[in-house]
């Protein structure tokens, strides 16, 4: 099978789009990324297998309404034939059109791809730079086990495949395993089954264990009432131990209390009251210190301020400062005027030198330019530029005319030479038409065949049905003969002869009719005495010769109009050409005019004349500009000088000792002085203004002294006191009688709970001895302890025998463990089945790869060592496959051998395009199919990768081979005819 051509209505990105494969078996399609490569390839699949409804999804055009197209391909059986595929119509099935006129469907087009699917034959005819990307993640140690799945199978998925079979298996059971479902399922088994013989063995105790519950229950609820008892008086015996020193406090705090007068006057929180006015009233007393000093500092610094600026000429001195910037400007300004004078004057020289027109400075202030002349000169620029561009042109389309014709004359008489003659077409033309006479008389044969074999069960048929007839007309007419004879009925006797009549009319027509069909079916003879026999392929043949005949006439045909036209165009060129000659004498004429009026354009080319104007005037406005410059330079003078005197005659008149001499220093000296000045004054503004904030702060702060110390004694009028310390003591006598006040209503409120009034002042005069009921609680302590430890023992007890008999009573746990017990067993034997169906898979996997491997691995081996031996210039000569386990191994051509783990990366890339190439060889003998590459070579060196195009380049005259790139460097190294380029922008290629 061979592609021809594709057009694609509608496919991904792909609208209306066209390309032709006829040129070249083996053509090499570049385009860059999102020029459509992918969807190019994705589209010739599927056209050939189809896709999914979902899939077809993905691919719907954006811009189209229609998604599908054609393909045509070339097949050695059936000739050309078209397959039409569009995913709305047939629910994307194909349709196939012959040249012919025929019309098939998507089974037919299945036969003649002999059932291969797009699985099979992306596996076999079709590999990219993906592939390598996959086997470069594998392990070192199973990339011979995967190459060679990949030279058995033409795909890597058998590697996978085992790897998934013996997963599977391993996690449903190894032989010392503990993991696998089997191995656990097994251990559940075992544990379920020694349940059921435990519970079986514990039937028989039942009432034992029921009486013995009883009797453990109520010894139980004694010990738990006696110790109830015990622990209510441990509890009040530590509690009175408890109290025994609150006891004692309180007795002290009652006596102390007495000892103390019942009222004592003071403030409330006198205490703090007094500390927070302390506080308060020692920062304000420094603070007015601090603020006294400072006064008096401020106004001594004020003082001396005043009489040093008092002594200054401010304002004569600011009058002459003022003016020092415009002086600054006009010296700034003066030197900036002279640097452009001299720069611009520099730069016409330059420019007169580069110009190299043999005119002066002084002759180009008297050149007159015009605006006009501008555009006179722009417009014989643009003449002679379009001029000298048309010439050329119309040159260069007279000569590729000229070599266009001879083409199409050589062409013509290579057609010419190919065509048949007269009695070699009348020949090809009767070998079809014999052929199909012949089909036509083997139909009418086979036609006659068949209506002999159904006249033939027709007939017995017809014989059968008359005789039955007769039969039963006979046998009725016996019947009623019968019948009248004992009767005497003659209506009998006449329904007699009437059924034998029928009987006999019914068997006369039946014969006469049988005997009219064979006299009309005996007619039909075919001869075949005069049949020439022509074989399919001899049609064939001979229906090829004669499409190329009559195509090789069209294409004669089309090549005559074509050189026709060629004619009519070289005439059309060769009057253009005079009518450009006599353009350019005109444009010479106004050339030479210009340069009379203006001599200096005589060594200079016309298409330089738009550029000189600009260059000539640019120096006539600089030498404009230069005499401008030249008088603000001499008014800038005259006003430096007026300001020198102006500062010489203030110095002069104030008479400043050892002042400096020149203009600049002076004002520096004078800016210094202003400077100081103003500093001064602002100082004493400041000083001000500190005076007047020190006085408001002083009086503030004596305002706050005095409102503290009226506050500090009205405390001590409330507590009746004079001074700070009576104050003092007399908060301490307060407070000692409130401490001990809410002590002894602390120790009291604390034991309330535990003693009722009459027992706690029976505790307070007469309080226990502290040994003696310690004594107590530990006698209470020792019994409680071993009541609760006969208590828990009992627990235990009750808890064993009552489990023991929930265990009997509950008589389901038995046929639930059993029942239990059963549907374990029932999956263990699933999973054992399930363990048997992957391991016989596994074997009969190995099994069939032993058996390909025996089929084909020497075929494919040596064509791989064949493509590797080229690819690699004859380095390596050999390639061994795996044997008992050993990798892949190759030998150099100094016969020393390397596993396929010691080569390099991009040579074990080279050894797994060798192997894929070669299963594509092999697996091609039966079925031809285009091979479709993407990228496959892109890790190749430039020398491999030209040996690899020489190999595709022999091996496409078998097999047609599309090899497609985004690498435009790869590109330059392939032949032009066999290379299609494609753009971003999916255009329409034809040829």
């Amino acid at each position: 099978m061979k592609l021809l051509q594709a057009t694609i209505y509608g496919f991904g990105k792909c609208v209306d789009y066209h390309i032709d494969f006829k040129s070249q078996s083996f053509l090499t399609i570049y385009g860059e990324n999102e020029s459509g490569k992918t969807t190019m390839q994705r589209f010739i699949l599927f056209m050939l297998f189809g896709l999914p409804p979902k899939q077809r999804k993905l691919y719907q055009p954006k811009t189209s309404s229609r998604m599908g197209g054609s393909l045509t391909v070339y097949d050695h059986e059936v000739g050309q034939y078209t397959i039409e595929r569009l995913a709305d119509t047939r629910n994307g099935a194909a349709i196939c059109l012959t040249k012919d006129g025929k019309e098939y469907d998507e089974t037919w087009l299945q036969e003649r791809l002999q059932g291969i699917n797009e699985k099979t034959y992306k596996a076999i005819y079709s590999f990219s730079a993906t592939d390598l990307s996959h086997l470069q993640e594998i392990k070192e140690e199973n990339i011979s086990e995967v190459l060679l799945g990949i030279g058995l199978t033409g795909s890597a998925q058998i590697h996978a495949i085992e790897k998934r079979l013996d997963q599977r298996i391993s996690d449903y059971f190894k032989p010392y395993g503990k993991n696998p479902a089997v191995n656990q399922q097994l251990v559940k088994l075992e544990q379920l089954q020694k349940q059921l013989i435990e519970l079986k063995n514990e039937e028989a105790t039942y009432q034992e264990k029921k009486n013995a519950m009883v009797e453990m229950e109520k010894t139980i609820t004694s010990i738990t009432q006696q110790t109830n008892k015990l622990k209510q008086k441990q509890y009040e015996l530590e509690k009175i131990v408890q109290a025994l020193p609150q006891i004692k406090a309180y007795k002290q705090y009652q006596n102390k209390l007495k000892e103390l007068p019942d009222e004592l006057p003071f403030p409330e929180e006198g205490i703090e009251r007094l500390e927070s006015l302390k506080d308060k009233q020692y920062p304000i007393q420094s603070e007015i210190k601090v603020l006294e000093k400072n006064k008096e500092s401020l106004v001594l610094e004020k003082n001396e301020l005043q009489s040093i600026n008092y002594k200054f000429p401010f304002e004569e001195a600011v009058n002459v400062y003022s003016k020092h910037a415009d002086y600054q400007k006009h010296q700034e300004n003066l030197l900036s005027t002279q640097e452009q004078i001299k720069r611009l004057e520099e730069e016409i020289n330059n420019k007169i030198l580069e110009l190299n027109l043999g005119i002066g400075k002084d002759e180009l202030e008297n050149i007159s330019l015009p605006f006009q002349l501008e555009h006179k000169w722009s417009e014989l620029k643009r003449t002679f530029e379009n001029l000298n561009n048309e010439f050329e042109t119309i040159k260069e389309n007279i000569h590729l005319q000229q070599a266009n014709q001879k083409r199409i004359e050589q062409e013509l008489q290579d057609i010419s030479l190919s065509l048949l003659t007269p009695d070699k077409r009348k020949e090809l033309e009767e070998i079809v038409e014999t052929y199909k006479e012949n089909k036509l008389l083997d139909a009418l044969q086979k036609e006659k065949n068949e209506q002999q074999t159904n006249w033939v069960k027709t007939k017995q048929q017809t014989n059968k049905r008359i005789g039955q007839f007769l039969g039963i007309s006979i046998f009725v007419g016996i019947f009623f003969a019968v019948l009248a004879f004992f009767t005497k009925d003659y209506l009998y006797v006449t329904i007699t002869f009437i059924s034998i009549l029928l009987g006999l009319v019914q068997w006369g027509f039946g014969k006469k009719s049988i005997q009219n069909m064979e006299a009309m079916l005996n007619p039909i003879t075919i001869s075949h005495n005069s049949k020439v026999v022509i074989t399919e392929v001899e049609r064939q043949k001979a229906a090829e010769l004669l499409e190329m005949h009559q195509i090789n006439l069209r294409e004669m045909e089309l090549l005559e109009d074509k050189l026709r036209d060629s004619d009519i165009m070289l005439n059309q060129l060769q009057e253009q050409k005079v009518l450009l000659e006599n353009r350019k004498a005109n444009l010479q004429r106004d050339i030479d005019t210009q340069r009379a009026t203006y001599p200096f354009l005589a060594n200079i080319e016309v298409i330089y004349w738009q550029e000189l104007y600009h260059a000539l005037k640019g120096i006539c406005k600089v030498v404009s500009h230069i005499n401008h410059l030249k008088l603000r330079e001499r008014d800038l003078l005259k006003e430096i000088e007026k300001y020198h005197e102006a500062v010489d005659l203030f110095f002069d008149t104030l008479e400043f000792d050892s002042t400096p001499r020149t203009i600049e220093a002076r004002l520096e000296y004078l800016e210094a002085e202003l400077e100081k000045y103003r500093d001064r004054e602002k100082q004493l503004q400041q000083i001000d203004k500190k005076l007047i904030e020190v006085n408001e702060d002083l009086n503030e702060l004596v305002i706050q002294c005095n409102t503290l110390k009226q506050e500090i004694h009205s405390l001590f009028e409330i507590a009746k006191v004079k001074d700070e310390e009576a104050y003092y003591q007399k908060s301490r006598e307060l407070m000692e009688q409130r401490e001990l006040a809410n002590s002894c209503k602390n120790i009291k409120t604390q034991f309330s709970n535990y003693f009722t009034e009459d027992k706690w002042e029976e505790l307070v005069n007469k309080p226990p001895q502290q040994n003696i009921i310690e004594l107590d609680i530990a006698t209470t302590n020792e019994e409680i302890h071993k009541l609760e430890e006969e208590k828990e023992e009992k627990r235990q007890q009750l808890a064993r025998i009552t489990l023991e008999f929930q265990k009997l009573e509950s008589s389901e746990v038995y046929s639930q463990i059993m029942h239990m017990f059963e549907s374990e067993k029932e999956k263990l034997a699933n999973l054992a089945r399930k363990w048997a169906v992957h391991k016989v898979a596994k074997e009969l996997l190995t099994e069939t790869k032993g058996n390909f491997r025996d089929k084909y691995l020497t075929k494919v081996m040596e064509k791989t060592t064949y493509f590797f031996q080229l690819i690699t210039d004859n380095v390596y000569i050999n390639v061994f496959p795996p044997i008992e386990e050993k990798p892949f191994i190759v030998e150099r051509q100094d016969h020393i051998r390397f596993h396929v783990q010691e080569l390099s990366q991009g040579t074990i890339n080279q050894l797994y395009v060798s192997l894929r190439l070669a299963i594509s060889m092999v697996m091609s003998e039966s079925l031809q199919m285009p091979f479709i590459m993407d990228d496959a070579f892109v890790h190749f060196d430039m020398i491999r990768y030209d040996r690899m195009i020489q190999i595709l380049e022999n091996v496409s005259d078998q097999h047609q081979i599309l090899l497609f790139t985004c690498k435009q460097d790869l590109t330059s190294r392939i032949n032009d005819k066999n290379l299609l380029r494609l753009t971003n922008a999916v255009p329409i290629v034809e040829n």
